[in-house]
């Protein structure tokens, strides 16, 4: 499941992701990655056959963003920064699979109320894994800690 830039093209004969369309995409995968512009770098939960999974759009606020739910329940890492016209996109790998759209909601106020430990991924960006994220932050922390080294020895 997934959102696409209105202005992506689609070929039966093709995946939603080829080309730029890559770029122009956002894919909540099964296996819980959410892929954009890079690839397998930030994961929400994994879901199984007959769950019951969602995605919410809100293009009413800035910056506007889309969320992800597995049976009603918020995950981690949702997008800001979407474009203002986007389509739905739903991908099955298996030619034997099947879903189900059970229903198009429209709220007058969004029902995503925020989780513990959750992330806002920025539309257009690249994305960087936890473990990058962990070393950038080990590297500042560092630096840091030179600076002040720097500032006692002067």
């Amino acid at each position: 499941i997934g959102i696409a830039d209105a202005s992506c093209s689609f070929n039966t004969d093709q995946r939603y992701w080829n080309e730029d369309n890559q770029k122009k995409t956002v894919r909540f995968l099964e296996s819980g990655h959410i892929k954009h512009i890079t690839l397998d770098k930030k994961r929400n939960q994994r879901y199984d056959d007959n769950q019951m999974i969602a995605a919410e759009v809100d293009l009413r606020t800035e910056p506007r963003k889309v969320s992800f739910f597995i049976n009603n329940q918020e995950q981690v890492n949702s997008v800001v920064g979407i474009p203002g016209s986007i389509r739905f996109i739903v991908y099955t790998l298996w030619r034997s699979a099947s879903f189900t759209v059970t229903k198009f909601l429209k709220y007058d106020s969004s029902s995503v109320g925020g989780v513990s430990g959750s992330k806002m991924l920025d539309w257009g960006k690249e994305w960087i894994s936890e473990e990058e994220e962990q070393d950038q932050g080990q590297e500042e922390e560092s630096e840091d800690q030179e600076d002040k080294y720097d500032d006692v020895k002067q």
